[in-house]
C-alpha cells in the first residue's frame, strides 16, 4: 500500500509492505492435507514464518522543473527477516531460496539528486 502527497515542490511518500504467514516446507510435510496426516511432522521447530510489516517513508523536493533532490529510509522499524531466512533467490528448491521477499539489511537510509537534461 502506498501513500503520496505533493504540495507544490515537496512530495512526500509512505510506502507499507504486508508479507503473510507462511509455512516453512511443504505444507503436507508438516500438517493434514486431504485428510493425511503430516508427511514430514518433525522437519522444523516451528511449522510457520510469522508475517511481516515494512515501513518506508520517503521525501523529494524540486529546486527546478530539472532537479529534485530526495531523501528516505526503508523499513523504519528495522524488522529483521524470519529466523534462519538469508534474503537468496537460489534456484527454489529450498526455503532459504524463497526468502528474497524479506528485507535482509535492516533500516536503510538513503539520498540522492536527480537531474533532467
Amino acid at each position: 500500500m502506498t501513500f503520496d502527497l505533493s504540495r507544490g515542490p515537496l512530495s512526500l511518500g509512505y510506502e507499507l509492505r504486508y508479507i503473510g504467514k507462511m509455512v516453512v516446507d511443504l505444507a503436507e510435510n508438516v500438517q493434514t492435507v486431504q485428510d493425511r496426516p503430516p508427511q514430514n511432522a518433525d522437519y522444523a521447530d516451528f511449522i510457520h514464518y510469522p508475517s511481516v510489516i515494512y515501513h518506508d517513508l520517503r521525501a523529494g523536493y524540486n529546486f527546478t522543473d530539472a532537479l529534485n533532490a530526495y531523501v528516505g529510509v526503508d523499513n523504519v522499524t528495522n524488522k529483521d527477516p524470519p529466523l534462519g531466512l538469508i534474503g537468496t533467490t537460489g534456484n527454489g528448491t529450498t526455503q532459504s531460496a524463497q526468502s528474497a521477499i524479506y528485507n535482509v539489511r535492516g533500516r536503510f537510509f538513503f539520498a540522492g539528486a536527480r537531474y533532467k537534461f
